[in-house]
């Protein structure tokens, strides 16, 4: 557990440790109510834009800092709106009125809509929601957009169950759609599960026979 004066030491507030919080500026403050909560050295550590108000140099220093919490086996929960921050995080949530847009590494996520950084990535799922944008398959554990796979392999892709799958699960988890507007997405779950029972029925005939 680090002592007092490590983590007043870590927010740069040595010189005002003897101070009462009520004389500290507001970055002052923002750094003092983050040494309250390393202190302790949780388990859980939940922290709302810990760096806001505090200069690049104590920035870096603590998110160097939280890294070895995490490397300790300390869990963080952190929430920023800044991008560059968040792409230190080993997992992000795109959060946008609170809904979650998509979750994942920063490189998945910036792989999934196919862009050079992860704001750009927050604004194309943003925009997929807000738009209906492009359908999403799932191959192989990932998610891709039917739009980018190759022309031959689209039809098959409409007709694997998990597009359909991947389908309902995203309209309920994120634009909070219930089952009466899932409900052809089920059906043609439906059909497959019909089909596939079906046809090992007659496979099975034909094996007896």
């Amino acid at each position: 557990m680090p002592s007092i004066e490590e983590v007043i030491e870590l927010v740069d507030l040595a010189d005002r440790a003897g101070s009462a919080v009520s004389t500290l500026s507001g970055g002052m403050r923002q750094r003092a109510s983050l040494a309250c909560a390393l202190v302790h050295r949780p388990r859980l550590l939940l922290l709302d834009e810990p760096t806001v108000g505090v200069d690049p140099q104590l920035r870096a220093t603590s998110w160097s800092y939280f890294r070895r919490l995490a490397d300790s086996g300390v869990t963080l929960v952190i929430s920023s709106h800044v991008m560059e921050e968040a792409e230190r995080c080993d997992r992000l949530g795109f959060l946008r009125q609170g809904r979650l847009l998509a979750e994942g590494s920063a490189a998945d996520l910036r792989r999934t809509q196919g862009t050079a950084t992860v704001a750009e990535a927050f604004l194309q799922f943003a925009s997929d929601i807000e738009t209906g944008g492009p359908r999403q398959v799932l191959l192989v554990g990932t998610f891709w957009p039917v739009a980018d796979l190759p022309a031959y392999l689209r039809p098959f892709a409409y007709a694997m169950p998990l597009y359909y799958v991947n389908t309902a699960m995203r309209d309920v988890m994120i634009k909070g759609w219930g089952l009466a507007e899932i409900w052809p997405n089920l059906a043609v779950l439906v059909v497959f599960a019909a089909l596939f029972v079906v046809l090992s029925a007659a496979m099975m005939r034909r094996e007896v026979a």
